[in-house]
């Protein structure tokens, strides 16, 4: 192996040492790519909690003030 390493010479030492440099830099970036990824689903997800969160506020909002409509007019109906 080292003697095909000298056959190379200077400019195929620093082929290599660039290919190396560039699969590591690629290596990086998937790694980064997935953690964007990661980061990304857990925002979605972290969203789509609360429209849920907010649907059912709504929803109990909704039936408490129906719920206050009936009782008011049954007051007022017990009032006449």
């Amino acid at each position: 192996m080292t003697e095909e390493v000298l056959k190379l010479g200077t400019a195929g030492i620093i082929c290599a040492v660039l290919l190396w440099v560039i699969y590591r830099s690629e290596q990086r970036e998937k790694q980064k790519d997935g953690r964007i990824q990661l980061l990304e689903n857990q925002l979605t997800e972290s969203y789509d909690e609360r429209i849920a969160a907010a649907d059912r506020m709504a929803e109990a909002i909704h039936s408490t003030r129906g719920a206050l409509v009936a009782l008011t007019n049954e007051l007022r109906a017990g009032r006449k």
